[in-house]
């Protein structure tokens, strides 16, 4: 991709060059997945990256798990608990709070049918169609195979900016900066952005907009 100035020039894969005044790229991003050689067998049908109200329809009276320390496993412990037997919250760490806020450790730990455990990390998964069982191994080596019927993992996601490299700023982890979440700096290497702030989803780059998981 290149920009004149006035225009965009994007060349695709099929030879076509394509001019634009204004882009918006929404290439999301690849989610981390868990070191398990068969997890790609129950991606989709029992290892999920996301819980939507569509999973936890599927959660209700069934036992779930959880993997994942930051805010968005917190909040999808919490949200999957209204319709789960129990939701086992899995970390590697001894610490539910070293990178959750503390009022989602709270509302975890008063919850009744929230289990964490600590120390901890899945390492199989079983089931014939979709998935049935997980074993999840303490740090000591202790192995405990759990009836987990639904296992959504939060171990974080990689952009799918490449392409954007050294074209528009990026954060530490190369998610395109948007909005109020671009420095200073990278505004003022922009003339147009002297006289008016980025809109909310517009990139250090004027005219060239961002969205989804790649923001």
């Amino acid at each position: 991709m290149e920009h004149t100035g006035t225009h965009f020039v994007l060349s695709a894969t099929n030879g076509k060059v394509i001019r634009a005044k204004s882009l918006m790229a929404a290439t999301g991003a690849n989610y981390r997945q868990l070191p398990i050689e068969n997890i790609n067998k129950y991606e989709g049908s029992g290892v999920y990256y996301s819980a939507t109200g569509m999973n936890a329809s599927a959660c209700k009276s069934e036992l779930v798990g959880v993997v994942g320390g930051g805010n968005s496993a917190g909040q999808a412990a919490l949200f999957l608990a209204d319709y789960a037997k129990e939701v086992h919250v899995v970390l590697r760490g001894d610490d539910l709070g070293s990178k959750m806020s503390d009022y989602l450790v709270q509302r975890i730990v008063a919850a009744p049918n929230i289990h964490v455990q600590l120390n901890s990390q899945v390492t199989e998964l079983h089931g014939d169609h979709h998935l049935e069982s997980v074993v999840l191994e303490k740090n000591d080596g202790q192995k405990t195979e759990m009836n987990i019927t639904n296992l959504f993992t939060f171990i974080g996601a990689k952009p799918c900016t490449e392409w954007l490299e050294g074209i528009v700023a990026t954060d530490e982890k190369g998610f395109v900066c948007t909005g109020p979440g671009i420095d200073e700096e990278d505004l003022y290497m922009c003339d147009i952005y002297m006289k008016r702030k980025p809109q909310s989803l517009e990139t250090s780059l004027p005219g060239f907009f961002c969205r989804g998981r790649c923001a």
